[in-house]
């Protein structure tokens, strides 16, 4: 079958005519099936989470006032978080619900639901050339004017700020985590002679720690915030997890004018940025507490006084130098630290790379695949140089499947 070149023209007037011309606040995406009209908001979304900062006069005693964020309400298990906050400065709707049920204080903080917009006021650490040599300020901001240098010691031990050139910025940063109670793991482990030379009998006694009755599910924020994990104390043969599991919201971060006086604090003419790492509501769960068999058969359970917690007692036997050893192993495996995950899995993980991906051999010519992966890199580098957080669809945490194990 042959087509005439009138008809053919005719065609392709007729198929451009049928194309939907994109508008003010809608995209319009080609494919090889057909178009996609979407909307395209003239504000971004405020997903959960979303920290917002404000200068507020007259707090924090910094140059009259301080930086302070709230958080937009995001839920765990569907219970939004409190944050803590002075009677003074609590949210109206707050003090009038607790009013009712007769539980407001003269004094002191009250907690604050997260839908009620409370705010917190933060707590900075310097980044950069009059920071710590550990932190570098991140890529985003050197190319808004921060060094890379850092502090350095002179022979004295003393420290020295950077030198750096006319110009330069000054960062901070400050760390809005959500805080999540939990049962916490004890272990008390003892090792003792054994029949045979060369051997000890070690002791694992694991305990689980209730939940502090005073602790909330809540939100707060801290200059820089650091892992709390398990850790043994040999003096003791002791080992104590938390009894709570966090993680960082995002972080807000501080930018100064040019030439800002070293170690200053933030006040209202700084910038404000903020890079999240939370997007979606939040389910959470703690593993199963399950004795872990070993060569002797299955631990002796010993319930505890009130039926609060419960003891496992178990012996076995090994080599003195890895007797402490084998006993964290075996503790390890009964660790009581929860999983965060989206239980809709949110949108499709649209993260940054780590860092900009080179381009792979074999990226040009005729390997379209890898072409393709070429410029998909480069497109998110020039992304991750302009902005702290991505586009939408955004990161969720995924599911942890070792919660479904037995």
């Amino acid at each position: 079958m042959s087509i005439g070149a009138k008809h053919w023209n005719e065609l392709g007037r007729a198929l451009r005519r049928a194309r939907v011309i994109q508008g003010r606040d809608a995209r319009v995406a080609r494919l090889g099936m057909g178009q996609v009209v979407s909307a395209q908001g003239t504000d971004k979304w405020q997903h959960p989470w979303t920290i917002s900062a404000s200068w507020a006069e007259g707090s924090n005693g910094v140059s009259g006032g301080g930086w302070n964020v709230s958080v937009r309400a995001g839920f765990v298990n569907g219970r939004a978080p409190v944050m803590e906050t002075a009677v003074s400065e609590t949210p109206a709707a707050t003090l009038a619900r607790m009013a009712a049920l007769n539980a407001v204080a003269g004094t002191g903080t009250v907690r604050a639901p997260l839908y009620d917009g409370p705010m917190v006021s933060l707590a900075w650490m310097a980044m950069g050339s009059d920071g710590n040599a550990g932190d570098p300020a991140p890529q985003f901001f050197q190319d808004r004017g921060v060094s890379a240098a850092a502090p350095v010691s002179d022979d004295l031990g003393e420290t020295q700020t950077a030198t750096v050139p006319p110009g330069t910025r000054l960062l901070r940063k400050c760390d809005v985590v959500l805080h999540q109670p939990r049962y916490g793991l004890q272990a008390n482990v003892s090792v003792g002679d054994g029949i045979a030379t060369g051997q000890a009998t070690t002791t694992v006694t694991l305990t689980l720690t209730p939940i502090d009755p005073t602790d909330a599910l809540r939100v707060y924020a801290i200059s820089q915030w650091v892992t709390a994990e398990g850790q043994p104390d040999p003096t003791t043969g002791t080992y104590v997890e938390p009894t709570y599991d966090e993680m960082v919201i995002g972080t807000v971060y501080a930018l100064s004018e040019p030439d800002a006086a070293p170690y200053s604090d933030p006040d209202g003419t700084w910038e404000i940025y903020v890079a999240h790492n939370l997007f979606w509501n939040l389910s959470y769960a703690q593993p199963q507490f399950t004795p872990v068999a070993t060569d002797i058969g299955d631990p002796l359970l010993v319930p505890l006084a009130g039926g609060a917690a419960q003891s496992i007692i178990n012996e076995f036997t090994s080599l003195e130098a890895d007797a402490m050893s084998e006993a964290l192993s075996f503790i390890g495996q009964q660790s009581m630290q929860g999983t965060f995950w989206t239980a809709t899995g949110g949108g499709s993980d649209s993260r940054f790379p780590a860092a900009a991906a080179p381009a792979a051999a074999g990226t040009t010519g005729l390997d379209k695949d890898g072409r393709l992966e070429a410029q998909r890199a480069q497109a998110q580098a020039a992304v991750a140089a302009e902005q702290l957080d991505p586009d939408f669809p955004y990161y969720s945490p995924s599911f942890n499947l070792n919660l479904l194990n037995p």
